[in-house]
């Protein structure tokens, strides 16, 4: 009987720990069936066991993908409490007076490039967006890439970035002129040709919006390819949704207003409950 309990305890430590550690990733029963020598029927019901567990966690969900390349891979579909906390240490990073800049702007670098941050922001893109069926996440330079990135990581999607400048490397390109939302000038942005494939389910992700400009000029883009974008998701916005050039996007938080003079921040987080879909 202890045999038996030692055995079951370290396939499910195994198969947790590869799929969590391969987040996005299909890996095929028989991967398990092979290294744990166990019976197919056998890894099912531990895998079934080791869903409730991420799920009632809080930590994400397992999907069973059918089929001859089909297999199982961990989504960090996040609880509700999960996400609230990410919020949390959201509004409370963001909301200090230190980051006020000189204009009325708002420092934001550490943010973007905080790993541990961006791993729970791009998880909870990644849990929302999933019904969606993305093929690849596409983004502009600069800011926006590493959370652009752990998304289409956590997804198992690849990452395609669109930049200001062409460059001899990446061969033939793609360009469109768009406004730019921050500047309100006429700016352009360039793809290379093989970097999106036809018909390809495109998420747009993006670190700051103003009035979504970018985000609009991103998704002309991918209709040059002969694409859809299927999702738009960005981590903060400037304003009211009317004034936006674009609709139905997801972002976690609206900045109304940096009084510069006040040292006051007007800050308001979503709710947790936005973020979550059946």
């Amino acid at each position: 009987m202890t045999s038996i309990k030692q055995s079951k305890t370290k396939r499910i430590f195994f198969m947790t720990q590869k799929l969590m550690s391969n987040p996005g990733k299909t890996i095929s029963l028989k991967y398990f069936v092979d290294n744990l020598g166990a019976a197919k029927s056998t890894i099912s019901e531990d895998l079934a066991q080791i869903k409730n567990y991420l799920e009632e966690s809080g930590e994400g969900t397992l999907y069973t993908l059918a089929g001859k390349h089909g297999g199982i891979k961990f989504i960090p579909r996040q609880s509700s409490e999960t996400i609230a906390n990410t919020l949390s240490e959201l509004e409370n990073r963001l909301t200090d007076q230190k980051r006020i800049l000189p204009g009325g702007y708002l420092y934001m670098s550490d943010i973007v490039s905080d790993p541990d941050l961006l791993k729970k922001v791009g998880g909870i893109f990644a849990g929302y967006f999933i019904n969606d069926q993305p093929d690849i996440v596409l983004t502009i330079e600069t800011k926006g890439i590493l959370l652009a990135g752990v998304t289409a990581d956590y997804l198992g999607i690849p990452l395609a970035i669109a930049r200001n400048n062409s460059r001899v490397t990446e061969g033939a390109v793609i360009s469109i002129n768009y406004i730019s939302g921050s500047s309100n000038k006429i700016q352009t942005m360039s793809l290379p040709t093989r970097a999106i494939e036809k018909n390809s389910r495109v998420l747009l992700i993006d670190d700051f919006m103003k009035q979504g400009g970018t985000l609009k000029g991103l998704k002309n883009l991918t209709k040059e390819f002969e694409s859809k974008v299927v999702g738009k998701g960005v981590l903060l916005e400037r304003g009211q949704a009317q004034d936006k050039l674009i609709t139905d996007y997801l972002s976690f938080g609206i900045i109304n207003k940096i009084d510069e003079e006040y040292k006051d921040i007007d800050l308001r987080m979503n709710l947790p409950e936005k973020f979550i879909r059946n």
